[in-house]
Order: structure tokens, then C-alpha cells, then sequence
């Protein structure tokens, strides 16, 4: 009888699994054992109490009733096999848990090490933040500290939340302001005011900026150096046609003190564990990357979907791993098109991956009414909440020469 089959069968006992269930070696188990694996962690949430082999066999079974009967009989046959061998005792239990999870670091590292040296890998950010996790024991320490329920210290934390606000006019008032860790997404049609929006919030009067944040802007599609030039254009408030024809009208006073609040970085083809790198290097307090989705990342996924859920997951975890604010831009499917309210179910590629990913969607939509003169309407749409809860559309006007909204 295998290893792997004697601590499946310690985890039969609920007290072993719930020790243990956090990072269970999944993948050195064979077929049967990984489907059975689903089941028994549907048996200990349900259950709450130790199991038998029997139990989890008609549990499967119930679980999944179009199995063929040659199924059936893998799945009883592997279950039998447990009842043959002695129950271990508990610390044997713990050292067979602990030489499964090391022989899994190893396959995990080995593989890691395949792809690298095959090329089809092009960063190591993934496998640093695993080594990380894993620390010193080959048991994964990647729990945080429990929560301070004290009132005062709890209440202490909670009132410093809320460090940065979301300039944009009306809605400011209904958002209130971002937390370190909060991650937000800005969607819109091609044309309808992206980045003039996040132009606005990283760097006009009372933009993230000129309130103190550490902002850098990574661009992987316009050039970092025209939003660079529309930012300091929205700031002094000067047309952009205006400061090429004369750039110093940009150096104002005001300006030199908070220029060195905004990194401007044009970096395509980048991928997401490059990204958590330079966030780890940096510490930005916001983090705006325009647009998230077309970073790469690692891994097979069936559809386009899964892929953007990945990176969306990822970056919050950026968000709170390095307690900064993390906004990314993307592209409104065609189903936007003409609308004045953008939700996250019409984000491109992806109808709730991105949406249950953010703390805060915002969406930003126009009609298709032909436009007159520099100062035109734009629609922004809270479709996804976590912060205050509010959900509805807010018009703005926005001076489209200088990038900058205005009640």
C-alpha cells in the first residue's frame, strides 16, 4: 500500500484533516484518489466528525450519479484497499504528511525547473513567492496574523482606512476614499474616456498625487510618454495642443511639488509575476496598470475567461500582499457600444471573473450623439461595490484637451 493511500486514510479523522486540509499534495495522488478528495473535503464541511470509507463511497456515488460501473468498482476497490492496512498513529500520521508535502515541493520545483530551462517560462517571481510561502518547514506558512478584536485597536485600524480619494466629481462623494489593499477596475469602449479618467485620478488637483500617494502608471498599449504629457497638461490645467506649441507653460511651482509622486513606465509584453516584482522593489501606494488584461501569465486555461480571472486574482492579491491600491484598465466588449451605462458584465472577455475579482468597478460610458466642442458628457457607472455598497450612474463633464473632469 502506497503512502499516498495511508494518509488519505488519516484524514479520514477530522481533527488530522482540519489540521491539515490547507495544503493537502493533491497532485501526487492518482485519478481515483484526486476525485475522492473533493468528496471527503464535502464530507468534513458537512459532517463535521470522522468518516468512514463506506460513508465516503456512497457519498461519491450520490455526488456522482452518472459514474459507469467500471467506475464504481475503481472507486470501491481503492476505498477497500485502506481497510487493509493498520491505522497509523498520529505523529506517524504527521511524518507521512510531511514526507508527501516535501516530495511535492520537490515535483513542483523540478517542473518549475523543466519549463525554465525549456523556455516556456520567462520569469521566477511565481517560484520565489512559492519558496516564500513555504519558509522554513515544508509545511506552507502563509497564514497571517489573527485579527486584534480589542475595540479600541480594531477600531483604531479600521478609522486609518480610507487614505486616498477617488477624484471623481459627484461620485467622490458616494465611493468615499480607497484603502491600501483595495483593488479597482475602469472599463470602457475604445474612445470613451479611459484614460483620460485615470489621467484625472492620478494626476489633476486633488488626484492621488497631489494628496501625497506614491502613483506609478504602467502603460502596455499608449505610450507611457503621452499619458505622462496629458497628466501634466490636466494638472496646470493647459491644452495639449497648447503645451506643444509651448511646454513651458507646464513649470508651474506647483507642479515640481508633486512630480515626483507619479512614475510613468511603458512596459509591454510584461507579465503578471513581473509585475508583482516591481511592486515588491517600488511599493507604489497606487498601482494603475492600463491595461491588466493583456498581461501574460503561466499557465493552461480552457478559455480566454479563465486566463483574465487568473490575472484579476492575481493582482488583488498584489493589492493586499503589498497593501497598495491596484487599478486596472480595460476594454468594454461591443455590447457597451453607444451605452451611457458600462457594467462589469460587459467587460471583453470575460462576463464575472473580473467583476468578482474587484472591490470596485466602474464603468465609463457615452451616447453616440455626435460630440461638439472640448467639453462633452461622459457616464460613470458603479456596477460592483465592496466599499460603501452604493451602486448607480453619475454624468460628468469632461474637458477632453486637458484630460480633466469637472462638476
Amino acid at each position: 500500500m502506497s503512502e499516498i493511500q495511508r494518509l488519505f486514510k488519516a484524514l479520514l479523522n477530522h481533527e488530522f484533516y482540519e489540521s491539515h486540509k490547507h495544503k493537502i499534495p493533491e497532485k501526487s495522488f492518482d485519478d481515483v484518489g484526486q476525485d475522492l478528495l473533493k468528496t471527503l473535503d464535502f464530507a468534513h464541511n458537512t459532517l463535521k466528525r470522522n468518516v468512514t470509507t463506506s460513508e465516503i463511497y456512497h457519498l461519491h456515488l450520490t455526488r456522482n450519479p452518472m459514474l459507469t460501473t467500471a467506475r464504481q468498482s475503481n472507486f470501491k476497490l481503492w476505498l477497500d484497499n485502506l481497510d487493509l492496512i493498520e491505522e497509523l498513529d498520529g505523529e506517524v500520521s504527521k511524518l507521512v504528511y510531511r514526507t508527501m508535502w516535501q516530495k511535492e515541493v520537490g515535483r513542483h520545483i523540478m517542473e518549475y525547473g523543466c519549463n525554465l530551462n525549456e523556455g516556456s517560462l520567462t520569469d521566477v517571481e511565481e517560484l520565489s513567492s512559492y519558496l516564500e510561502k513555504i519558509g522554513s518547514d515544508f509545511v506552507p506558512q502563509d497564514y497571517s496574523d489573527p485579527v486584534d478584536t480589542d475595540p479600541i485597536a480594531l477600531f483604531d485600524k479600521l478609522n486609518r482606512r480610507g487614505k486616498w480619494v477617488l477624484n471623481i466629481p459627484y461620485l467622490k462623494h458616494k465611493i468615499k476614499n480607497l484603502s491600501p489593499g483595495n483593488f479597482v477596475n475602469i472599463l470602457a469602449r475604445p474612445e470613451s474616456g479611459k484614460t483620460a479618467t485615470i489621467v484625472h485620478l492620478m494626476a489633476s488637483k486633488g488626484g492621488f498625487a497631489d494628496q501625497g500617494a506614491n502613483v506609478h502608471f504602467i502603460a502596455n498599449e499608449e505610450s507611457a510618454d503621452v499619458t505622462a504629457g496629458r497628466s501634466l497638461c490636466c494638472f496646470n490645467e493647459v491644452a495639449f495642443e497648447d503645451a506643444r506649441e509651448n511646454p513651458k507653460l507646464l513649470l508651474t511651482p506647483e507642479w515640481a511639488k508633486i512630480k515626483h509622486n507619479l512614475t510613468f513606465l511603458h512596459q509591454p509584453e510584461m507579465s503578471i509575476g513581473q509585475l508583482e516584482y516591481y511592486v515588491k522593489k517600488h511599493r507604489p501606494d497606487v498601482l494603475i496598470v492600463d491595461q491588466l488584461p493583456h498581461l501574460t501569465i503561466n499557465g493552461d486555461y480552457s478559455g480566454s475567461h479563465e486566463r483574465l480571472g487568473a490575472i484579476y486574482r492575481r493582482a488583488r492579491n498584489i493589492a493586499s500582499k503589498y497593501n497598495c491600491v491596484v487599478i486596472g484598465v480595460n476594454q468594454a466588449s461591443v455590447e457597451a457600444e453607444g451605452k451611457t451605462q458600462v457594467t462589469f458584465s460587459m467587460s471583453e472577455g470575460s462576463k464575472t471573473a473580473i467583476g468578482a475579482a474587484c472591490d470596485l468597478v466602474i464603468g465609463v460610458g457615452k451616447t453616440d450623439d455626435p460630440e461638439e466642442g472640448n467639453e462633452v458628457i461622459r457616464h460613470y457607472t458603479v456596477s460592483k461595490n465592496k466599499l460603501t455598497g452604493y451602486h448607480g450612474c453619475i454624468p460628468c463633464k469632461l474637458i477632453q484637451n486637458q484630460s480633466r473632469l469637472t462638476e
